[in-house]
């Protein structure tokens, strides 16, 4: 027969698997729709995890970056066959293009969390973070924080309303719920095949 020691380990054991299991279903559809939009949007990703941790020293669910928004000084110019420094007005416009789209892939997972029903809390601390960064990066302070979140709430709520992107961020999520990983590919694979839907066979 087994200890009270061992009983009670087991016990635990079984709960914070029960525990991981329903924070993965939890966390499924939240970074579902970070990389869908990512992929939608284009924002280069390496891969999605969802694998039912969370806690302030461990978090393992996310979405990681290929890199953080750059842009390049030089670029190249095929009708002259040489390269030509960018105007900084250029490069100020592509940075902010890319700091924005970020920070609509930060708000993608809560307007999918929105429309899918999913009991998820508001904002993490992660999410809340990531996007006071890229506000800092473009100029944005104090009182305009919140007008210009509401703002790309908005477009991320716009892009989750069309019905592949939709229909993508479900399928990734369903994914995401038994595998705990995807890639940037699969996941850019998965809102192809949502745009163009194969033909039933005849």
């Amino acid at each position: 027969m087994r200890s009270k020691n061992e009983a009670a380990g087991v016990s635990r054991a079984t709960r914070e698997a029960k525990c991981r299991a329903a924070l993965t279903f939890l966390f499924a559809d939240h970074e579902a729709g970070h990389a869908v939009v990512a992929a939608y949007l284009r924002v280069p990703f390496r891969y999605v995890l969802a694998q039912g941790y969370y806690s302030q020293k461990t978090v393992s669910n996310r979405v990681t970056l290929a890199y953080e928004p750059r842009v390049r000084r030089f670029s190249y110019d095929r009708r002259t066959d040489s390269m030509h420094e960018r105007p900084k007005a250029e490069i100020d416009r592509e940075l902010h293009r890319q700091i924005r789209n970020q920070a609509i892939v930060t708000l993608g997972a809560r307007a999918a969390v929105d429309a899918m029903g999913t009991n998820f809390p508001s904002d993490i601390v992660g999410n809340k973070k990531a996007l006071r960064v890229c506000a800092k990066m473009i100029g944005i302070r104090g009182t305009e924080f919140q007008s210009w979140r509401d703002g790309l709430l908005k477009v991320a709520r716009d892009i989750i309303s069309i019905p592949h992107v939709m229909a993508a961020i479900h399928l990734v999520s369903l994914e995401l719920r038994y595998k705990g990983r995807m890639s940037a590919k699969q996941v850019h694979d998965e809102l192809r095949r949502c745009i163009s839907p194969p033909k039933a066979a005849a």
